[in-house]
């Protein structure tokens, strides 16, 4: 089919570019929506589709835009939709993206890597284990990590919680897409919201999209 073809169509209907499976995800596939190329999962958007919008108008809502962003850690790269974003915004920003699984890196590289700072720096490994060892802090901290609709409960553990706040510089940010609220009630929300302010006094959380976003700014 011819190209011009392609992007029209995809205004109506997604068109399937690719599909990929890992240990880690058994079904991936690129798609063009809307003129653009999209990665999902099997349930989920995973970069540069709903998710990419979810995040516009989490950073919208909290205005990012006003706080000096030099430097940002993205816990579960994807395709790098959020430091695609972020690259637009800052950019001079120093951007350290964490990913577990290396078929999705490599998808980002085949797809999408032309949409964020070349200077990003993309390690293969994971996120609870990184912030352990990780010494550099960050003036933001975005957390993205699902394995298809769902993250992992060891990502909302008062010890993840604890690595996640003394990465951030006085006056960093941490922003955690945390879950689905379709797969949380009204008492779910408010236990999470609480857990996450244990270690994060200045926290809060919005609902976004059809998702519950963890906020909180470091003061001092």
């Amino acid at each position: 089919m011819p190209r011009f073809l392609i992007y029209l169509f995809s205004f109506f209907m997604d068109i399937p570019v690719e599909k990929f499976q890992s240990p880690l995800n058994p079904y991936l596939i690129v798609k063009i929506f809307n003129g653009k190329y999209i990665l999902d999962a099997c349930n989920v958007n995973y970069s540069y589709g709903r998710l990419h919008d979810l995040f516009v108008k989490t950073f919208r809502k909290i205005e990012i835009h006003k706080i000096p962003v030099r430097d940002a850690l993205i816990l579960g790269f994807g395709g790098g939709s959020i430091a695609a974003m972020l690259s637009d915004l800052f950019p001079e920003i120093v951007i350290t993206g964490v990913e577990a699984d290396r078929t999705v890196i490599g998808i980002a590289d085949k797809f999408f890597s032309g949409k964020y700072h070349p200077n990003t720096k993309i390690i293969c490994g994971n996120a609870f284990e990184h912030v352990k060892i990780q010494t550099v802090k960050f003036d933001l901290v975005a957390i993205d990590i699902y394995l298809d609709d769902m993250v992992p409960e060891k990502f909302a553990s008062a010890e993840f919680y604890k690595n996640i706040a003394g990465l951030l510089k006085p006056g960093g940010i941490v922003v955690f897409n945390r879950m689905l609220l379709s797969h949380c009630s009204e008492e779910i929300i408010t236990d999470e919201t609480e857990r996450f302010c244990r270690f994060f006094p200045d926290g809060y959380s919005m609902k976004i999209q059809e998702n519950l976003m963890l906020v909180s700014r470091k003061i001092g």
